[in-house]
Order: C-alpha cells, then sequence, then structure tokens
C-alpha cells in the first residue's frame, strides 16, 4: 500500500505509475478450531504483547489459554460403583 503526495495531478499520476506492490497470499483461517499452529499466522508482528499473561503463542495462533483442573478424575471414577457416560 502506498501514499502519494505531489505537487500536482501529473506528478502524482506519475508517480503512481512507479509503484510496484507484492502480496503474499495467505490462505484464509476461519475456523478457530482448525486455527491452532495453522501455516497462516493470524498476529505476525514482532512487538504484540499481551498486558496481562493469558498464554498469548501469536506464532501458532493463539490469544489465550487456560488449564483448569481440580482433582484426579480417573481415581474418583475407578471408586464408583456405576460409570454413565453420555454425550450429546
Amino acid at each position: 500500500m502506498a501514499i502519494v503526495a505531489a505537487v500536482n495531478e501529473e506528478w502524482a499520476e506519475k508517480a503512481l505509475k512507479l509503484i510496484k506492490v507484492e502480496y503474499e497470499v495467505f490462505e484464509p483461517v476461519l475456523d478457530f478450531e482448525k486455527a491452532e499452529g495453522h501455516e497462516s499466522v493470524i498476529h505476525p508482528e514482532e512487538d504484540l504483547v499481551s498486558l496481562v499473561d493469558v498464554g498469548l503463542e501469536a506464532d501458532r495462533n493463539i490469544a489465550a489459554k487456560v488449564d483448569i483442573s481440580k482433582g484426579d478424575v480417573d481415581k474418583v471414577l475407578s471408586e464408583c460403583d456405576v460409570v454413565r457416560c453420555s454425550y450429546k
């Protein structure tokens, strides 16, 4: 992208003809579940910062990540008389 400032329209038109732009086309990332680790990095800028540590991994397209766990689920399930699993 470019901006041209000139003393008159003729010079502006000449300057516009001298500008050559090359684009690198990336595959769009439209599904957040497929974005993690995708080759098209959404935020490639090197100066990207997060003011709060929320697990930002810009190079892997991760804006925030949290791991919440409480107790040992496998242990508790192994102690149950009946375990019922249902999926919707």
